[in-house]
């Protein structure tokens, strides 16, 4: 169990961010599955490492199932579960409390992005793949408004930061370059702003631009 990926993202939270998380999968709003509380119980016990001998699927599925034939495939379906679960967390906790997203596909993208920032800090080996999800939902947006544009500079701004920190220094195309650039930044301020100035205008459309 120590390599799976939910494992692996348990390990790099704060105790503070693991009591927040448990906190979070308990309330009956996010999750009505019991079985996933049980599980994020068991895996807690070994916080803050998560490198124990005993945190095994076998002992993982006991606690949960009980007396129950073991079944791998169970355990691997609530360790994914409890990952999606987690980017939700992830999303509610960088949330603006005063702003909602009219459309579930903002939601989604928003989400993604988020998922970016923590993979970026802490899990740099899933980034790369979080990105190309986030352009995928990207062009799911419905409507192409000052929402769509700010989105779009908060992915371009996540992914040359990433970029950034994990490329070669001395393998730089100029598109790279430019776009780690104080320049770039400036102008895609430069660009939302004017975006935003005419933010009634735009959402106003009735067909996509």
């Amino acid at each position: 169990m120590h390599d799976k990926k939910f494992i692996l993202i348990a390990r790099s939270l704060s105790i503070a961010e693991q009591k927040r998380f448990g906190v979070f999968i308990t309330s009956a709003y996010f999750n009505k599955n019991q079985n996933l509380v049980r599980l994020w119980e068991f895996v807690q016990r070994y916080a803050p490492l998560f490198d124990h001998p005993k945190l095994t699927d076998q002992r993982a599925f006991a606690v949960v199932f009980g007396q129950l034939p073991y079944d791998p495939d169970a355990i691997t379906k609530l360790l994914n579960k409890l990952f999606d679960l987690f980017k939700t967390f992830i999303a509610h906790n960088g949330l603006d409390e005063h702003h909602t997203d009219p459309t579930q596909a903002n939601a989604n993208f928003k989400e993604q992005l988020r998922l970016i920032d923590f993979y970026s800090q802490r899990l740099p080996r899933y980034a790369a793949a979080a990105i190309a999800k986030a352009e995928q939902l990207r062009q799911t947006l419905p409507l192409r408004d000052a929402a769509y544009f700010h989105a779009d500079f908060e992915l371009s701004t996540l992914r040359a930061a990433y970029l950034s920190a994990t490329r070669d220094k001395s393998d730089i195309g100029l598109g790279d370059a430019l776009q780690k650039s104080e320049i770039y930044y400036l102008v895609n301020q430069l660009y939302l702003a004017c975006l935003l100035v005419n933010q009634g205008g735009i959402a106003n459309l009735d067909t996509q631009l």
